[in-house]
C-alpha cells in the first residue's frame, strides 16, 4: 500500500514539473517582444526539434518538449515539417499544437514565384497548341 502511495505521488510531482516548472509545457516560452520563426526541416526527428529549439534558447530543456509529443504521438498526431511563426506569450503545449495542425507560415514572395511559373507553364502550352511554337 506504501508503495502505491509513493508512485501516485511520484506521478503527481513528474507531472507537476512537466506542466508547471520553467520551460513546463503551460508556462510561456523564452520569447522576447518579438515573433520568432522556427523552421523544422523534413525529416527532423522529434529529438534534433527540441535540440534546436534549445539551442536557440526557446526552451530551458528538452524533457517537457518530448513528454508533449509523446502524448500527442499517443492520439496519432505527429509534428509536420515547415516554418512557425511563435508569439510572445506562447506556451510549449500552444506550439506543440501549431507544429501537429501544421499552422505554418505562408511566404508571399515564394507563392508569387510559384503562380508566376505556373502562370507561365499554362502560356507556354496555350501557345504550343494555339499556335505550334512558344511566344513568351
Amino acid at each position: 500500500m506504501r508503495r502505491f502511495i509513493f508512485l501516485i505521488l511520484l506521478f503527481l510531482v513528474a507531472g507537476g514539473v512537466i506542466f508547471y516548472a520553467p520551460g513546463g509545457l503551460l508556462k510561456p516560452l523564452n520569447i522576447n517582444e518579438n515573433t520568432t520563426t522556427i523552421i523544422i526541416k523534413k525529416g527532423n526527428s522529434t529529438l534534433a526539434i527540441s535540440n534546436s529549439l534549445k539551442e536557440q534558447a526557446i526552451i530551458p530543456h528538452t524533457v517537457s518538449f518530448l513528454c508533449g509529443v509523446a502524448f500527442l504521438k499517443l492520439k496519432k498526431q505527429s509534428l509536420k515539417h515547415g516554418e512557425y511563426l511563435a508569439e510572445p506569450k506562447i506556451t510549449l503545449w500552444k506550439l506543440i499544437q501549431k507544429i501537429t495542425k501544421g499552422d505554418v507560415v505562408v511566404q508571399i514572395n515564394e507563392m508569387i514565384t510559384k503562380t508566376k511559373q505556373s502562370f507561365n507553364s499554362a502560356i507556354q502550352v496555350i501557345d504550343k497548341k494555339k499556335f505550334g511554337r512558344t511566344i513568351l
